[in-house]
């Protein structure tokens, strides 16, 4: 599952521990693996997922603080599939966008594409979903 600010909170949410089973008729499906692009990690669940999961946030994003998720993880246990959280120094909400170059306000926070950033989580991802689900 790969989602990207407000679906990145979905990507969270379905990793967490039987979250299918909410569903009515509760479902079997499984994903494999979940990747968020600067999710709302305050928002994430108490629990922590039960699969890998790839977390990629800005340093400067200021709607959905790169800071939550570093304090979100440290309260999950270690004990799990890895949770992998990558902050890009310089990189706002929207960084993997380009066509947020130049950047914009959007409800009252600057959106900006940022190259690097986008690139290296390119090929983050790529090696995560091919690590994770073979």
């Amino acid at each position: 599952m790969v989602g990207f600010s407000a679906g990145a909170r979905v990507s969270l949410s379905v990793a967490e521990p039987r979250s299918f089973e909410l569903l009515e008729p509760p479902s079997k499906l499984r994903f494999r693996a979940a990747v968020a692009f600067y999710p709302p990690c305050k928002a994430a669940g108490a629990a922590p997922p039960d699969v890998p999961a790839l977390i990629f946030i800005g340093a400067l994003d200021e709607w959905t603080p790169a800071v939550e998720c570093t304090t979100k993880i440290a309260g999950w246990r270690n004990d799990g599939p890895p949770v992998e959280l990558i902050v890009y120094p310089g990189a706002y909400h929207g960084f993997y966008y380009p066509h947020l170059q130049p950047g914009m306000t959007m409800f009252d926070h600057w959106l900006e594409y940022t190259g690097e950033a986008a690139d290296n989580a390119s090929r983050r991802l790529q090696h995560s979903l091919d690590r994770h689900l073979k």
